[in-house]
C-alpha cells in the first residue's frame, strides 16, 4: 500500500504521519517505509522491496503522485489550512521572512491544486482534527484497519497538543543519535517533530501577525487558488504596492503614475507570483488604455490591452508570473491587476 500524506505546510501533516505510523505498526505485519518526498523517484528509503507499505509525506506532489491519487492507486490523506495562517505560522515558528514563507506556501498550494480530492480523506485544520479521537478512527477506517476505541484514545493522548509540546520542548536535551540538526530547528528523528514545531494552534492568527498589505497580497495573488479548497479571500485585486516600476512609473499614494512616452517601454512589472497550472485571466486596472502582457520565465504568455481581460495559461509550476504595463503617448494611472481562474 502507498499512503500519501499530502498537505500544505503547517497544516498538521506531521501529526497525521505519526498516527498512520502507529496504526500501521499496530495492525499490519508488513514493514512500513517512511519518507519525505514529492515524487516516487525521490523517495529515500525504497530499495526494491515488494512486501512493504510506503508512507510518503508530501507538500508539493509531482505528476506521478497526482496520478496515483487520482486513480485511487494510493490512499491519500489531504490536510488543509487557511494559507494565510500557513504563512503566518512559518514566519512565527521558523523565523522565515514573509517573502520566503509566502513563496513556500504558494508553491505547495500550486502543486496541490492538481490533486483530486475525490478519493482523498480531507482533514481541515480549522476543524481541529488533530484534537479528536474520532479522527484517528476515521484514518484507520480509510486505510482499511479496524482500530479499537482504546488504542485510538491512547494515540489521541500520546499525540495531543500538550504531549507534543512537551516532546518538542525537550528535543534539544535528547541524545544526539535521536535528533538531527537543521538550520532553523532540531528534528526528532522518529516522529519528525521540530524543536519549534508548536507555538500556538490558533486559526485566524494571520490577522494579528501579518500586515494589511501582506494579507492583501496573499488574497489577491493566491485567493483564486485557495478558493478551490473553501477559503475565502477579502481582496481580489493585486495592489500597485506589490509591483515594481521602471523610470516610466512613479509609485505614489497607492497607485503608480505612468509617464507619457512616444517610444513606449515597460513602466510597471511584477510581482512574480506562483500560480497553479491551467488557464487564467488577468484584468488590468488603468485609467487609460495601454498595451499590457503576461510573462513567465522570460517567455511572453499573452499580450493585450488594459481595456480587455487577457487570457493566459500556466503550463509549469515554479516560473514566477509577472504582469507588465507599457507606456503610451499620454499619461496613465495603474491601479492593479485582478486575477481569476478561466472557465
Amino acid at each position: 500500500m502507498v499512503i500519501l500524506n499530502m498537505g500544505l505546510l503547517s497544516s498538521a501533516s506531521t501529526w497525521v504521519s505519526n498516527i498512520v505510523r502507529k496504526l500501521m505498526a499496530e495492525y499490519t505485519d508488513k514493514q512500513l517505509l517512511i519518507g519525505f518526498a514529492d515524487s516516487l523517484t525521490t523517495f529515500p528509503n525504497y530499495n526494491g522491496q515488494s512486501d512493504v507499505n510506503l508512507l510518503m509525506k508530501v507538500h508539493s506532489p509531482a505528476k506521478d503522485l497526482v496520478i496515483l491519487s487520482a486513480t485511487n492507486a494510493s490512499r491519500t490523506i489531504l490536510t488543509l489550512r487557511d494559507p494565510r495562517d500557513c504563512i503566518a505560522s512559518l514566519m512565527q515558528r521558523f523565523s522565515r521572512s514573509f517573502e520566503q514563507a509566502y513563496a513556500d506556501t504558494a508553491i505547495s498550494l500550486a502543486h496541490l491544486d492538481s490533486v483530486s480530492i475525490e478519493h482523498a480523506l480531507l482533514l481541515r485544520y480549522e476543524d481541529r482534527f488533530f484534537e479528536k479521537t474520532e479522527t484517528i478512527v476515521e484514518i484507520a477506517k480509510f486505510l482499511g484497519l479496524r482500530c479499537t476505541p482504546e488504542f485510538a484514545a491512547q494515540l489521541a493522548e500520546q499525540f495531543s497538543v500538550e504531549a507534543v509540546k512537551k516532546l518538542t520542548d525537550n528535543i534539544p536535551n535528547m541524545p544526539a543519535k535521536t535528533i538531527r540538526q537543521r538550520v532553523d530547528s532540531i528534528v526528532h528523528k522518529s516522529t519528525g517533530f521540530h524543536s519549534n514545531h508548536i507555538t500556538d494552534t490558533r486559526s485566524g492568527k494571520f490577522r494579528e501577525l501579518l500586515t494589511p498589505q501582506q494579507i492583501h497580497h496573499i488574497d489577491a495573488t493566491l485567493g483564486p487558488s485557495f478558493a478551490r479548497f473553501g477559503y475565502v479571500s477579502e481582496h481580489d485585486t493585486i495592489a500597485p504596492a506589490s509591483f515594481s516600476a521602471t523610470n516610466l512609473g512613479s509609485p505614489k499614494d497607492g497607485i503608480i503614475a505612468v509617464k507619457s512616452s512616444l517610444t513606449g517601454g515597460c513602466a510597471v512589472f511584477g510581482p512574480y507570483v506562483t500560480l497553479a497550472k491551467g488557464p487564467w485571466t488577468a484584468s488590468f486596472v488603468a485609467d487609460a488604455d495601454c498595451p499590457v502582457d503576461v510573462a513567465a520565465g522570460g517567455e511572453t504568455l499573452a499580450t493585450g490591452n488594459s481595456k480587455a481581460p487577457v487570457d493566459f495559461e500556466v503550463k509549469a509550476v515554479g516560473a514566477g508570473v509577472e504582469f507588465r504595463v507599457f507606456a503610451t503617448g499620454r499619461e496613465n494611472t495603474f491601479r492593479g491587476v485582478k486575477l481569476s481562474r478561466a472557465s
